[in-house]
């Protein structure tokens, strides 16, 4: 299919939010990354989330025309939310303090509202990258066979919108925060970033399923690798099935206070059962026993196979044969 013509329309203005906690290491290189930008951003605000390294002094020092405000640690998502309250356009992007953008990040995304100019929701592809990554894997080759030719509608190239934007990021998340822009309008109407998430697992992924079910929320995205999502830190391998759970957690909250469309509740049941089955199967690859009792009385009685009760047995008796793993 050609290009379509792009629609005449004003350039969007965007203001970059970026929550910062002992990130000295990286956010140089970060913002560095935004302020040399083709399409520049007419705001960047960096909210030091009580840091107790050098972030503060680096952004002040060496970032002179960056806002930077600074909180007692309260967690990203007040983080974010107070950085969006200190801004003034009409469209937020996010990005996190040791993440990196292409140079045509923001350019990208003006012209994908070109091209789809109802959208309120805009999303790229990423590379991850860091001392543990091998290769260069993007993102979008890990979404499940056939998701793309299910919830992708109409293209423009690279560009594309996102059929039914919830039931898509139900079955398969292609929208991480250093990647997301979104119109300040719609984000009011979701109701923002809340506080009550700031200490849990998953709280970008709580704010996405909350977003995405706004009624007739026009979602695009960018098939081409915007930024890098920088990998790194301790081995959290162990906990690897609270991260699961944690969302099962709040898709059961948004079904109880109607955060689901009626017409997916059934899409989100069929989900829980699923990630409660990964995160028992997790748990014993972690050789977790916390986690495998934890899960173990939650799992559906049709999902309490022979081969997880052998499982179970033998994580609680600390013996894992290989063979006998997820």
């Amino acid at each position: 299919m050609p290009p379509a013509p792009i629609q005449a329309r004003s350039e969007p203005a965007f203001s970059v939010v970026i929550p910062a906690y002992n990130a000295a290491r990286f956010i140089a290189e970060t913002l560095d990354a935004i302020l040399g930008q083709s399409h520049p951003p007419r705001r960047v605000i960096v909210v030091d989330d009580g840091s107790e390294d050098e972030t503060r002094e680096i952004v002040t020092r060496r970032f002179p025309d960056v806002d930077c405000l600074t909180i007692p640690n309260q967690g990203t998502p007040v983080a974010r939310r107070i950085g969006i309250e200190h801004s003034d356009t009409d469209w937020i992007a996010l990005c996190d303090g040791d993440d990196v953008w292409t140079r045509d990040h923001l350019e990208r995304k003006q012209d994908l509202l070109q091209r789809f100019p109802d959208a309120e929701l805009l999303f790229s592809n990423f590379h991850s990258f860091g001392d543990s990554v091998k290769g260069c894997p993007q993102h979008f080759s890990s979404a499940p066979e056939g998701w793309f030719e299910r919830f992708q509608g109409e293209t423009h190239g690279d560009w594309f919108l996102l059929d039914t934007p919830y039931r898509a990021i139900l079955a398969f998340n292609p929208a991480y925060m250093s990647g997301l822009a979104f119109s300040r309008s719609a984000y009011d109407r979701m109701g923002g970033f809340l506080d009550k998430y700031a200490r849990i697992q998953c709280e970008d992924a709580e704010f996405l399923r909350r977003f995405s079910a706004l009624p007739n929320l026009v979602a695009a995205g960018d098939r081409q690798a915007t930024w890098g999502y920088r990998r790194h830190g301790a081995n959290k391998s162990r906990t690897r099935w609270r991260r699961f759970y944690c969302k099962v957690a709040i898709l059961r909250e948004h079904l109880d206070l109607g955060v689901v469309p009626p017409c997916y509740r059934d899409d989100v049941l069929r989900e829980i059962r699923a990630r409660l089955a990964r995160a028992f199967d997790i748990a014993c690859w972690d050789r977790s026993r916390e986690g495998v009792d934890a899960l173990w009385n939650e799992l559906p009685s049709n999902q309490k196979t022979f081969r997880r009760h052998l499982r179970r047995w033998l994580v609680r008796q600390r013996l894992i044969p290989p063979s006998l793993l997820p």
